[in-house]
């Protein structure tokens, strides 16, 4: 019997990404972790919906900690744009507990990048479901 060999070809996989736009979506899960820079960052997966079963989970990082103050603001500002597309609100000092997020409908904006010289998609924006 012959050994199995298989041939892949990356556009098979890179065909089915969905196209840019807006998508509906549900946060599906919300962990601390720290990046390869040794940063604390929060990663926010997220659950697209009637999209391909290859392409229905896609991960946003937000960095917490680190040198870079320009960084940190823009993190922190999508951070805040998530949250106010969850129904949440939150003020200077108050303290939110983004597990909460879970399981809450929103729109994400979704572009594509190239990563590791492979397609992937990006989380450009967030809004609250209409």
């Amino acid at each position: 019997m012959p050994d199995p060999i298989v041939r892949f070809d990356g556009s098979d996989i890179d065909d089915l990404i969905p196209e840019e736009g807006n998508y509906r979506a549900f946060v599906h899960s919300v962990k601390q972790r720290t990046s390869e820079r040794g940063n604390s960052t929060i990663q926010v997966v997220y659950e697209l919906l009637d999209v391909d079963p290859a392409w229905d989970h896609v991960s946003e990082y937000f960095v917490t900690t680190g040198p870079n103050r320009r960084a940190l603001a823009i993190s922190l500002r999508r951070l805040l744009s998530l949250c106010r597309a969850c129904g949440l609100d939150p003020g200077k000092g108050d303290e939110v507990n983004l597990v909460h997020l879970v399981g809450i409908e929103i729109e994400i904006r979704v572009g594509h990048e190239i990563y590791d010289r492979r397609k992937r998609l990006r989380v450009l924006a967030h809004r609250p479901r209409a």
